[in-house]
């Protein structure tokens, strides 16, 4: 065996840490998420560090560049949503795990995907709870506050109410990071690259 054949065994096996240790970390999040509506520390910290150094044994610094980026990605594209509490600090942070996984150009995509299940989530719940009438009040609310920027108590209140209802995004990011691989999969019948080469 030489040195390049291991190489290529490291690369794989982070690789397939990165795919089973983030499918565990998002079914977990998800799990804890809908019982507790909490995603703990001790599940997204720990996860961004394996995802860090699994890109540092199989790209060196490039890994660790691209994980970086990643993180920067997931969390700046949550983070804004966070600010005006439409989702709570652990969704953020999940953000940030899938982020260090799939990169800054992947996790762009994946967002989308995210996007998309939200939506379906939102509307699943909207009409379990029988509020998809008040929601669509609200929404109109808040895009009239927002094209004549008066005074925002009224999304202050509304959105701490809707806060209570709750809607658990984590199942929401699992089901969206679940759909990008199977998308990926089907369209080119390899799983989304985690390299930044």
């Amino acid at each position: 065996m030489n040195i390049e054949d291991f190489s290529l065994d490291i690369k794989s096996i982070s690789y397939l840490v990165l795919f089973f240790g983030l499918f565990c970390v998002l079914l977990i999040s998800a799990i804890r998420d809908v019982k507790e509506r909490k995603i703990p520390n001790l599940i997204t910290l720990p996860s961004a560090i394996i995802a860090i150094l699994c890109h540092i044994f199989s790209d060196g610094w490039q890994g660790l560049i691209f994980s970086f980026q990643g993180i920067a990605v997931g969390f700046f594209l949550f983070i804004m949503l966070y600010a005006i509490g439409v989702m709570g600090a652990g969704d953020v942070k999940l953000m940030s795990v899938v982020g260090a996984v799939f990169g800054p150009k992947n996790t762009l995509t994946v967002l989308l995907f995210i996007m998309v299940m939200s939506g379906v989530l939102a509307l699943f719940l909207m009409w379990h709870r029988g509020v998809i009438k008040k929601s669509l009040s609200r929404l109109w609310m808040i895009i009239f506050l927002f094209a004549t920027q008066q005074n925002s108590s009224f999304f202050k209140e509304a959105n701490s109410e809707l806060a209570e209802e709750g809607m658990p995004l984590a199942v929401a990011i699992a089901a969206g990071v679940f759909l990008y691989v199977i998308y990926i999969w089907i369209t080119t019948g390899m799983f989304p690259l985690l390299s930044p080469g």
